[in-house]
């Protein structure tokens, strides 16, 4: 089993969390490996930094090249462009004994991406760091989802909502 991710510093911690998993430092668009895979998995909505419909295409080609013969994929998308709601500002809150940290966002839609502006509040050893950041996104629908499938030769898709599956941005299923 492998484990990929574009950001060495988070293979950095991975593998001090699961030291005995293979870890590579790749990109989901054009990663290259010897195996074939019976499933390849993209979760928590990572497909959204692919930020296009020419490069979702390309991703989802990448990994059909990767599945064995009847293999399946489950990709967890972004936020459907229909679910956007103008002027949403979300607050997560965490701490423990000795961290708290706070992250506050809000996005806007171009007419290309989705763009997410998170600002953080860290509190560690009574001193408070402010760190900001803007994440560009896919802007895609369901239906757009499926089309970059079917371009990129998949034989059967589903898209199981938030009815059929625990994440609440459910998840595509596509097969070889």
């Amino acid at each position: 089993m492998h484990r990929l991710d574009i950001n060495a510093e988070m293979i950095k911690t991975a593998k001090l969390k699961v030291p005995n998993a293979r870890f590579r430092i790749a990109d989901m668009t054009n990663f290259r490996l010897k195996e074939k895979f019976d499933v390849i998995m993209c979760l928590f909505s990572a497909i959204g930094y692919v930020q296009s419909f020419r490069k979702l295409v390309i991703t989802l080609r990448n990994f059909n090249n990767h599945l064995a013969d009847e293999g399946l994929v489950l990709v967890e998308p972004w936020i459907f462009r229909k679910d956007f709601r103008e002027g949403t500002v979300s607050i997560d809150v965490c701490e423990n004994e000795n961290e708290k940290i706070v992250r506050m966002d809000s996005s806007k839609l171009t007419k290309s991406h989705w763009l997410m502006y998170f600002h953080y509040l860290i509190g560690i050893n009574n001193r408070i760091k402010y760190v900001k950041e803007m994440h560009r996104m896919i802007l895609a629908d369901c239906e757009d989802y499926v089309q970059a499938f079917n371009l990129a030769g998949y034989r059967k898709v589903e898209f199981l909502g938030k009815t059929d599956w625990v994440r609440p941005r459910g998840v595509f299923v596509a097969m070889k």
